[in-house]
């Protein structure tokens, strides 16, 4: 969703004086859903080695925290994605840092019965035909002869918003979907293991069965492997970077925060959190 500069700037008011500060070890962050999910679980652990506590808002998502540290309002922002060229030119002045903490990555999961049936790869426009109810038998894509059942993620749910993203490239271009919806990781792994005909799409290091098989993307020019190494170079499209972003080079209590997020302790919050770590990623 893009917002206009004027109704950022009111959304960071308001959210600057619903959240004012409360001493010199608060850090208050804006950021996007997702990329604030392992700082949140993170959260005790944050104050208990660095002594800092935090203030996270995520309405609004990437574009309002880039104005929020651009404006001063906001410490860090989280990102789920870099900063684009023209953010960087809107303020000249600021000296913007932007370090990689990790990326989240979806799996597009079957059972066995499919698997074990032929179907390894699907196209981008397949699984948005399954998505929207087109493509109703595994038979139609090389398969068995199944019902293809699509169980959906809610709405709340970075996966979800992620998904559309990657089927859409505009959740607002998303048509409503009819199918069960799922919530947790958990959800998704206990469905599709017991529906012979399912799919659906888990996080990458969520805990998965060995009766749930992870499909690769079929491009053009080849296959995107549901690997570390296709999510890293990009070429595993159902992924996207997260970012930690400050107006200018960490210092003091931000310094701090960044190197926990960096470091082992904060980057174990990126697996727990069903995300890749930097570790995982160079590990390509």
């Amino acid at each position: 969703m893009i917002f206009s500069r004027p109704a950022i700037a009111a959304l960071c008011a308001t959210l600057a004086a619903a959240f004012p500060l409360r001493a010199e070890e608060l850090i208050a962050i804006r950021g996007a859903q997702v990329a604030a999910e392992p700082v949140t679980a993170a959260a005790a652990e944050i104050k208990k080695e660095t002594g800092l506590e935090f203030q996270i808002v995520t309405e609004g998502g990437s574009a309002a925290a880039v104005f929020g540290i651009a404006e001063d309002v906001a410490d860090v922002a989280l990102l789920s994605r870099k900063m684009t060229p023209q953010e960087q030119a809107a303020w000249p002045d600021k000296a913007f840092h932007e370090v990689q903490f990790g990326k989240q990555a979806l799996l597009i999961v079957v059972p066995s019965q499919v698997w074990d049936g032929g179907v390894h790869t699907i196209t981008k426009d397949q699984l948005r035909a399954i998505y929207e109810g087109r493509l109703t038998n595994w038979k139609t894509l090389g398969g068995p002869d199944r019902k293809i059942v699509f169980y959906n993620r809610d709405v709340r749910t970075s996966a979800w918003e992620m998904l559309m993203f990657f089927l859409y490239e505009d959740i607002r271009k998303a048509p409503p979907s009819q199918a069960e919806v799922l919530v947790e990781p958990s959800d998704v792994t206990t469905a599709v293991e017991f529906n012979g005909g399912s799919i659906s799409v888990l996080e990458y290091a969520a805990p998965k069965p060995a009766a749930l098989h992870a499909l690769g993307i079929r491009l053009q020019d080849g296959i995107a492997e549901p690997i570390a190494k296709d999510v890293a170079t990009g070429r595993y499209e159902l992924s996207r970077d997260l970012i930690i972003a400050t107006a200018r080079k960490p210092a003091g209590k931000v310094r701090r925060f960044v190197d926990f997020m960096l470091g082992p302790a904060g980057q174990a919050y990126l697996n727990k959190t069903g995300h890749l770590s930097n570790a995982d990623l160079d590990a390509k």
